[in-house]
Formats: C-alpha cells, sequence, structure tokens
C-alpha cells in the first residue's frame, strides 16, 4: 500500500511537471541478458544516462528511472502504469556482453496499444577500462535513434529534418513550434 501512495503522489507531480509536454515517456530500467548477468551496474547507469538525455529534450517529459524502478517493485502493470501516467511511450532495453563486444538494444513502444515504434541494436567493443566513454558512445546512439522517432509519434517533426550530433539534438526549438 506504501507502494501505491508513492505513485499516487509521483502521479500528481508528473502531471503538474509535464503539462506542457507534447510527449510523457516512461523509461524501463534495462535488463543485463549477459550470461553472467554481472552487468546490471552497467544497465542501470545507461538507463539513467538515456533517461537524462531524453528529458533536456523539449516538450517530452520523462519518469524517472528510479520511478519506473519502484513501480515495478510495487508489481504495477506498464501498461496500468502508463495509463495512471498518462503517458504516450515507454522506452525499454537490454544489454548483452560476450567477449569483447557488447550490445545494446532498445525499444520505443506506443503505450496504449503495444505497437512497437522503434526498435534498434548497437555493438561496439567492451573495454572495461574505458567504461563511462563507451556508456557515452551506446548513450548517443540510442538518443540518436529514440529521439528522432519520438519527434515523429508526438507529431512535432513534420517536414524538419531533426539531427541529433554528439548526444545534443539541432534545431529543436523549430520544430516544436
Amino acid at each position: 500500500l506504501a507502494g501505491l501512495d508513492f505513485l499516487d503522489q509521483g502521479n500528481q507531480l508528473m502531471h503538474f511537471a509535464c503539462r506542457n509536454a507534447k510527449a510523457l515517456v516512461i523509461v524501463m530500467p534495462f535488463e543485463d541478458l549477459s550470461q553472467t548477468r554481472d552487468k546490471e551496474f552497467f544497465a542501470v547507469a545507461l538507463t539513467s544516462d538515456i533517461t537524462v538525455a531524453l528529458a533536456k529534450l523539449p516538450g517530452i517529459c520523462v519518469t524517472g528511472h528510479s520511478y519506473a524502478r519502484q513501480m515495478l517493485l510495487s508489481g504495477s502493470k506498464i501498461r496500468d502504469f502508463a495509463r495512471q501516467t498518462k503517458a504516450k511511450f515507454i522506452i525499454s532495453g537490454n544489454i548483452r556482453v560476450q567477449n569483447d563486444t557488447i550490445r545494446l538494444t532498445v525499444e520505443l513502444t506506443d503505450a496504449f496499444n503495444g505497437a512497437l515504434l522503434c526498435a534498434q541494436s548497437f555493438d561496439h567493443a567492451y573495454d572495461v577500462e574505458k567504461i563511462l566513454s563507451l556508456q557515452n558512445i551506446l548513450c548517443q546512439k540510442a538518443l540518436s535513434c529514440l529521439a528522432e522517432h519520438l519527434c515523429i509519434a508526438s507529431g512535432f517533426l513534420e517536414n524538419a529534418s531533426l539531427r541529433v550530433a554528439s548526444g545534443k539534438v539541432e534545431n529543436h526549438e523549430a520544430i516544436l513550434q
């Protein structure tokens, strides 16, 4: 019951903070699908970085990754959570490490009908000594894919072109007007 109280309070705050957003997005915690399941720290860090990067885009309101994690722990179903928060989109993903390669897979799903709007996998050399650099590279690749599809699906990208470079969306102010 305490978890539900937390969700109810969070929903009220989210509705207030996101009242002018064109797209409300839930970013689910990314999963570690590696054979040894010892990369959860990396999956959590990627979830956090992607959430923060998406939250910087004007017109897009993103649930905090800890809020989505709390929803999972409370036993709520993702569709019910999306309905409660009035989220339009769900982002989910996973990582897999095999030998010296890491694969990040991200998905953008319509929260109402479950339609898969975008799915992309990115492979990169896995070097634990350069983990932050790797995290930045994978985050930028995911952001490039997700930002464009979110803008199109939300209806604020029509004839304009969206360019994502170095993790920053260019010309986004013109797109949103």
